[in-house]
């Protein structure tokens, strides 16, 4: 059955490269029949206008010879003897009017030049004198002649171009199907790759051409794609266990008390067990919901406000709160004001200091920099970090720098302030304090703004 479904892509696969195969031909087609006949066209003129000029040239040299042999002029001057046939034709006059050479057919030997030139054919004439005399030579070129080479011409150009046409389509779909055959091979092997089969990459070819480019582009994808799957199956793991950790322990305690009756002291303690769960399990939620929506929602909105008042105000927050009184020193360089998101700020602010103060000892430093164009945010504490400690590992999600059950959290916060930071298209490095914790590193460039 399965077989039977994969039959139909596969076709499907081979029509779409047929059909750019035979699109890529008729785009050939077109633009050779263009180039061909914008050569014949070119070809046939130049031809033409070289013929006629070597028809008015011929037709004048022999008019001028007929001339300087005048009075004692002959028929020897006939057309008939001429190097182009019975294409030219000659009438001398006197000045009286008589006839002295007359090689016109009959049914122009009484028409002026001008009607003859209205044929289409080509006309000169000279007056000149010799020994006292006034003499006339009139002279036409028969293009019929021409008209019928040049006929032949068009007819032997088009049935050239006709033939060479229908020639080049058989040669067009070679050439394509060439050219295309290492897209097929690539089509082919894209199938290959599956959800659970994204390590497979395809050969990189040593020509760095339109399809090397294409292969890297691929393989690159890939490799996002692979990091992606990694990073989601990793957070779905986690999350489950950290979800399942809390579920179990209400769903254990709610079952023991119903089992039987026991004094109100014991409820109280088993519901005071569940509450305490239930508000972690909450924060957690409330948590994974603020690294989605951060993920996944739009544009995000930029405004003028006081960065330091924010930071002020999420440190007293969190003194207020908190049940570790840490020391945080606030220092401040350059202006307080910024262009940006507050919302997304202020999310970065409280994450980095609940972080700090979780597992600070007595103090932590957070410095404000915006003397250069970016702000830069640097937040480290005077806890105690296992110098052996992946640190690029707890910007993932869930990932803890000690003992779970030795500080209190779920390893989402650093996710949360890289998701921000990426929105704003800053950077995020950890690195160990000279105080002995964590020192996080932000750069956070300014959106270009109108004037305040």
């Amino acid at each position: 059955m399965d077989q039977d479904r994969a039959q139909p892509r596969v076709y499907s696969k081979r029509r779409t490269m047929r059909d750019l195969k035979y699109k890529l031909t008729l785009k050939f087609l077109a633009a050779f029949a263009v180039v061909l006949v914008f050569f014949s066209v070119i070809v046939y003129f130049n031809i033409e206008h070289r013929l006629y000029t070597e028809a008015e040239e011929t037709l004048q040299s022999h008019v001028q010879h007929e001339v300087s042999h005048l009075p004692h002029i002959t028929l020897e001057g006939d057309s008939s003897h001429t190097e182009h046939g019975k294409s030219i034709y000659f009438r001398v006059s006197s000045e009286e009017g008589e006839r002295l050479v007359n090689s016109f057919p009959s049914q122009y030997e009484q028409d002026p030049l001008a009607a003859i030139s209205q044929r289409g054919n080509l006309v000169y004439q000279v007056d000149t004198q010799k020994d006292g005399l006034n003499y006339s030579v009139e002279a036409y070129y028969d293009v019929s002649g021409i008209h019928s080479y040049l006929g032949n011409l068009r007819k032997t150009l088009a049935l050239t171009a006709t033939l060479l046409i229908i020639l080049s389509g058989p040669i067009g779909i070679f050439l394509t199907r060439l050219a295309l055959r290492p897209f097929g091979k690539l089509s082919s092997t894209a199938s290959r790759v599956t959800a659970g089969n994204l390590s497979y990459r395809f050969p990189t070819p040593e020509v760095n051409d339109e399809y090397g480019n294409l292969v890297n582009s691929f393989n690159a994808l890939l490799d996002r794609l692979e990091l992606a799957f990694s990073a989601t199956s990793h957070f779905a793991l986690h999350a489950s266990h950290e979800l399942r950790t809390p579920v179990s322990v209400i769903s254990g305690h709610a079952e023991v008390a119903l089992r039987k009756e026991r004094p109100s002291e014991s409820y109280i303690k088993t519901l005071e067990t569940i509450y305490e769960r239930s508000r972690k399990l909450e924060s957690m939620l409330e948590q994974l919901l603020t690294l989605s929506d951060i993920s996944l929602s739009p544009e995000a909105s930029l405004s003028h406000f006081d960065g330091v008042q924010v930071i002020q105000e999420v440190i007293n927050l969190e003194s207020s709160h908190s049940k570790k009184k840490s020391k945080i020193d606030l220092i401040v360089e350059g202006s307080p004001l910024c262009y940006g998101n507050p919302e997304l700020f202020r999310i970065i602010v409280r994450n980095l200091i609940t972080n700090a103060t979780k597992y600070s000892t007595e103090k932590i430093n957070f410095r404000w920099d915006h003397l250069g164009p970016n702000v830069s945010l640097k937040v480290e504490n005077d806890g105690k970090l296992n110098r052996s400690t992946d640190l690029e590992a707890l910007l993932r999600p869930f990932e803890r720098s000690q003992n779970p059950t030795s500080t209190p959290g779920h390893g989402l916060g650093l996710s949360i302030v890289q998701a921000c930071v990426n929105r704003l298209r800053g950077t995020i490095s950890l690195a160990h304090s000279p105080m002995g914790g964590l020192r996080v590193d932000l750069l956070l460039p300014q959106a270009t703004s109108p004037t305040k």
